[in-house]
Parts: C-alpha cells; structure tokens; sequence
C-alpha cells in the first residue's frame, strides 16, 4: 500500500518535472524566435 503510494507520488512528480521542462524550453525557443525575427 504504502510502496505504491510512493510510487504514484514519484511518478507525479516525474510528469510535473516534464511539464516544466518542456515549457521552459519552448519558451526558450519561441524567445529565441522572437529576437531572430
């Protein structure tokens, strides 16, 4: 019970940290697109 509480508390964890990542790094591009244009 417990192991698979911790389990789907990592993978949320895991998915919020992808979110994050892929977000800064359009962000990171679509500035990038910015200053090009």
């Amino acid at each position: 019970m417990l192991r698979q509480q911790i389990a789907t508390m990592t993978q949320q964890l895991y998915d919020k940290s992808i979110k994050i990542k892929s977000l800064w790094i359009i962000n990171i591009h679509f500035r990038g697109a910015q200053v090009a244009l």
